[in-house]
């Protein structure tokens, strides 16, 4: 199981409170991560690039612009955030 970053954990979390998406397995715009998150704008390409190497999230639409692109948590990703959940003693919110 991958140890996550804080940077990497508040993607994900971000992921899980967004109001896209039933599952953490689903896509949500990247925009709904600014919006659900402490990242900043700045900081978000990084995070991406960093949480895709590490094989926690695919990245969608990204062709079309950063407007459009969507990201989704991979079955690495659910596992690994939904272990930091319970050893924080935290909710998650979606299915999975």
């Amino acid at each position: 199981m991958k140890k996550l970053t804080n940077l990497q954990f508040l993607l994900l979390q971000a992921i899980d409170h967004s109001e896209y998406g039933n599952s953490l397995n689903d896509s949500i715009w990247t925009f709904s991560i600014l919006d659900n998150s402490d990242i900043t704008a700045r900081q978000l390409p990084g995070v991406i690039a960093g949480a895709l190497k590490a094989g926690l999230i695919t990245v969608g639409n990204h062709e079309s612009g950063p407007d459009t692109a969507t990201v989704q948590m991979t079955e690495a990703g659910v596992v690994a955030y939904t272990s930091e959940c319970v050893t924080q003693g935290l909710e998650v919110k979606k299915s999975f």
